[in-house]
């Protein structure tokens, strides 16, 4: 299960017509009065889900690998890595605090997409401990 918080923001994308069933990440709709997300909200397969304050994000890592292209962003007290593909689109909403929510979806929805949408495949979330070490 997702937290009620990510239920309330899907439902919200929902009404507004967005296909948010096929859809691993997403910025809050634009507005003069909050610009920014506040949160980021990270969702995973198994119902875990943390809320990440975007006042403690810290930096950001691009690369690529033999598992493909990752995301590893640090947070004050925990680190998130993304795993997957074509994240410029994604890397564009970090740079400007508008990621609102990601989630990690089954591979057979790879399928589904276009080649050069985003895909998360797969997120992990590892608590820090002071020395910037897993715990």
């Amino acid at each position: 299960m997702s937290s009620p918080l990510f239920r309330k923001i899907l439902a919200r994308e929902a009404e507004e017509g967005l296909d948010v069933d096929r859809r691993c990440f997403a910025s809050p709709p634009s507005s003069r009065h909050q610009p920014q997300a506040i949160y980021l909200s990270v969702c995973a397969l198994n119902g875990e889900t943390w809320m990440l304050p975007w006042h403690r994000f810290d930096s950001l890592r691009h690369f690529m690998d033999e598992s493909g292209e990752k995301l590893v962003l640090q947070f004050a007290g925990c680190e998130v890595t993304l795993v997957g593909a074509n994240f410029g689109e994604i890397m564009e909403l970090i740079a400007g605090s508008r990621l609102e929510w990601v989630r990690d979806l089954p591979a057979d929805y790879r399928t589904q997409k276009k080649p050069d949408d985003p895909f998360i495949e797969r997120l992990e979330v590892r608590e820090l401990v002071a020395d910037g070490n897993s715990a």
